[in-house]
């Protein structure tokens, strides 16, 4: 009998969901984290500001990341809601881990047209199942308490990965930064137990 009920709450989604304790979003990961696309695969072909401002961009998503992932886009789908809001949703799979812990094998980013990145994914939806992106990921609680990833997508090429590969060995020598995986229960409810 417990077995059965073991496999009925496992087909039914009876388990607690995994929730992700999450850090509030600044100024700086709210545009570092646009829900948004870049295409710059070659860094060589910028000097100057360009450069340096491109630089400045990936390493403030390489640093105030929850996770930094090679992926591959699979599905993109356009959406309209009953307000008439557009959103793309992109259904993503997982080909490594660079950073992060408990990241799933797919995952869905979401890009609605007030979303700073949305023109972005708009006017290139037709690139992006081409290329293997580099996606940077903050975990955010939405007003529903939903926890739901903030992105960015830039090329996976080996350009732009030799710098994020360097910045996140810097991050793991200085400061790591750790999201917490619990099991949905408030931390804090055990600790007034004790």
């Amino acid at each position: 009998l417990v077995l059965s009920l073991s496999a009925l709450l496992v087909a039914c989604g009876g388990a607690p969901a995994a929730r992700r304790v999450v850090t509030p979003v600044t100024p700086d990961a709210a545009l570092a984290f646009e829900d948004g696309i870049d295409f710059l695969g070659d860094p060589g072909l910028l000097e100057g500001n360009w450069l340096e401002q491109w630089d400045r961009d990936l390493r403030a998503r390489s640093e105030l990341s929850d996770a930094v992932l090679l992926v591959r886009v699979r599905a993109v789908h356009e959406n309209e809601d009953l307000d008439r809001e557009r959103s793309y949703r992109l259904s993503v799979h997982v080909e490594t881990v660079r950073f992060g812990t408990g990241i799933e094998d797919d995952l869905t980013f979401v890009a609605r047209s007030g979303d700073a990145g949305y023109a972005s994914v708009h006017d290139n939806e037709s690139r992006l199942l081409a290329e293997q992106f580099v996606a940077f990921l903050r975990w955010v609680e939405t007003p529903e308490g939903e926890i739901v990833p903030r992105w960015h997508l830039s090329p996976g090429s080996p350009g732009v990965m030799r710098r994020v590969n360097q910045i996140l060995n810097d991050r793991r020598h200085t400061r790591p930064r750790t999201v917490t995986v619990t099991d949905g229960r408030d931390p804090r409810s055990d600790e007034e137990s004790d």
